[in-house]
């Protein structure tokens, strides 16, 4: 695990899975409309080039060069492509028509940026942890959205993957707020991270697979 092509597999492996979990949300998004699939592609792009910041500075026997000095903007990359596929994606199961506000994501952006520059002045120890709680509440609040509707569909055979990723979800944003540089420690989260998104998957494919098989499909 400690070696170079270990790191950047598992890396490639869950930014690999990252990036079909978040198809499928572009694609049960973009059913209800274009402005939802554009919000969905815009996180899912975003989100990927801040996996990519994330995951260069957790690769070993790497020269410390730079990167590593603005590589910790990483997180709040990570976070901006979470709010856009999050205003994309909250109602999308509802009944009724309705086309979501691109103001509903820069009102995001204020609240989560503004408090984490705020933090920066105010308290340098901690201001990383917001955008790691913002990407931790963005996953939940996706899951919870998720199992709200498997649950009004009956859809029992895909709960325990979300009660897992759940969890999974918690434990990776506690792990990432304590920082540690501890080689072991880095390691597990490296593994968490991989195993959250191998979840974060199986979730998604459940609910694209239920959803066709049961014609619920959203117009």
């Amino acid at each position: 695990m400690t070696s170079v092509i270990g790191t950047l597999s598992v890396h490639i492996f869950a930014i690999g899975l990252t990036i079909a979990a978040l198809s499928h949300i572009r694609a049960l998004a973009g059913r209800r409309s274009v402005r939802r699939e554009m919000m969905s592609n815009a996180g899912v792009f975003i989100i990927v080039v801040g996996l990519i910041f994330k995951a260069a500075t957790q690769i070993p026997d790497v020269p410390s060069v730079q990167l590593h000095d603005w590589m910790i903007f990483a997180n709040p990359i990570i976070a901006s492509g979470y709010m856009c596929i999050l205003s994309g994606f909250i109602g999308w199961d509802r009944v009724s028509l309705n086309i979501p506000s691109w103001w509903r994501t820069i009102i995001l952006f204020v609240i989560v940026h503004g408090a984490t520059i705020w933090a920066f002045v105010e308290y340098p120890k901690y201001w990383a942890f917001i955008p790691i709680v913002a990407i931790s509440s963005a996953l939940l609040i996706i899951d919870f959205m998720l199992l709200s509707y498997i649950l009004r569909q009956r859809y029992l055979i895909a709960l325990p993957f979300f009660v897992l990723h759940i969890i999974s979800t918690i434990i990776s944003g506690l792990m990432e707020i304590s920082g540690t540089q501890n080689l072991n420690f880095l390691e597990g989260m490296l593994l968490t991270s991989a195993t959250t998104a191998l979840l974060f998957y199986i979730n998604m494919r459940l609910v694209m697979r239920l959803s066709n098989r049961g014609r619920m499909l959203i117009v």
